[in-house]
């Protein structure tokens, strides 16, 4: 009976690491489908990121919202993040999910 515990036990984390990654690309989706950029970077950097990545994020994010833009300085840095993690997101998707997401 251990033997079935323990070999389910890793197909059962796939599955719900899958699943929480197809949230991830929805969420994603829909957010670019709403122009929030910043709010997708915070969403990559909480997923994939380094402590770096989740603080300037989430710094972005919330200057973005207090001033209603996003000045180019800022913009720089969300890109910056954006362009290391967004791969990672593509990366783990299977061929079903990109298309689920709009992504080829």
């Amino acid at each position: 009976m251990n033997e079935k515990t323990v070999s389910a036990e890793p197909g059962a984390a796939q599955a719900a690491r899958e699943n929480d990654h197809l949230k991830l690309g929805h969420q994603y989706r829909w957010n670019e489908e709403r122009n929030l950029h910043s709010e997708n970077v915070a969403l990559l950097a909480s997923a994939y990121g380094c402590c770096d990545d989740k603080l300037i994020a989430q710094c972005v994010l919330e200057l973005h919202r207090k001033l209603g833009h996003l000045p180019i300085e800022l913009e720089r840095l969300r890109q910056h993040v954006h362009v290391r993690l967004y791969p990672i997101l593509i990366g783990e998707c299977n061929i079903a999910e990109r298309e689920l997401m709009g992504v080829k």
